[in-house]
């Protein structure tokens, strides 16, 4: 399905006389923003007591975000200091859980709308069909087909860029305070906790929310770093502030992904309707 879209990319780009640069940065760009697949993340999930119990040479981990090398970094560790899987294990696999649900939750908004998208296109094509071989209209099918090529290829590139525009201060701070917090009890040195987590540096971002709780972060690592605090429990907190706030996001994202799934299908797709039966109402009149 992926490949087909960039297919459809590169060739509405080329009619359009783009860039080839610009169409392979775009391709690239586009196929990323679906990295984050649930069902990777799940296999990651049954993967990881495995990965951490002995067998991790044998085992191919999927790629899921950050997770993904941080468990190679966590297995590295494990190996080099002898820490126990269970200890590993326990934290990981609880946010890996809530993570792969909260993606679940957000792409299941595409699955539907392009499901809404295909249910009308086809519906149009079956339409068309039926005033042409029924009635005998002529009616070109390249106008309403290229309208729902672009309307597809619009949505998807618009739910990429709010989804980002939504989630992805959050999801560095999410990344930052959960390496943090994994990283810190597996015997490394302070530097290289906060080097590999970045949780000590300003997360630059000009949402107030995100801010404060990125300021709170860097309070911790800071308590942290010069008296050797516990401060497992207010991470634990501060993590669970994030995924709340994350959680609120989404339904704001699912919001504003309705309005433009609203106005895709009128202008893309009812619109190609609209074409087709004006077409055969046209005919008709001249028949007459």
């Amino acid at each position: 399905m992926k490949l087909i879209i960039l297919f459809l990319i590169i060739v509405l780009g080329i009619l359009f006389h783009r860039k080839f640069e610009e169409l392979v940065y775009t391709s690239i760009a586009f196929y990323k923003s679906f990295g984050h697949s649930p069902k990777k993340g799940r296999e990651l999930k049954l993967k990881l007591r495995d990965f951490f119990s002995g067998m991790g040479d044998s085992i191919f981990l999927p790629q899921y975000k950050f997770f993904n090398p941080l468990c190679l970094e966590l297995r590295e560790l494990q190996l080099k200091h002898g820490i126990g899987a269970s200890r590993v294990l326990t934290s990981l696999r609880k946010w890996l859980a809530e993570d792969i649900q909260f993606e679940e939750k957000t792409q299941s908004i595409l699955k539907n709308s392009l499901a809404q998208f295909a249910i009308l296109s086809a519906f149009t094509w079956i339409f068309y069909l039926n005033a042409k071989y029924s009635l005998g209209v002529q009616s070109s099918w390249l106008q309403f087909s290229l309208l729902q090529i672009a309307g597809g290829i619009s949505f998807l590139f618009l739910y990429r860029h709010q989804k980002r525009k939504y989630f992805s201060s959050l999801e560095e701070l999410f990344e930052r305070g959960f390496l943090f917090k994994t990283l810190k009890p597996v015997g490394i040195s302070v530097g290289e906790v906060l080097s590999r987590s970045r949780a000590d540096q300003i997360l630059e971002t000009k949402d107030k929310l995100i801010s404060k709780l990125a300021l709170e972060l860097l309070k911790l690592s800071q308590r942290w770093t010069s008296s050797g605090a516990q401060v497992d429990l207010e991470l634990d907190e501060l993590l669970g502030e994030i995924n709340f706030l994350r959680e609120e996001r989404r339904r704001k994202f699912e919001l504003k992904l309705g309005g433009i799934r609203f106005i895709h299908m009128v202008v893309f797709y009812l619109l190609g309707y609209l074409l087709v039966t004006l077409s055969l109402i046209r005919q008709l009149a001249l028949s007459y």
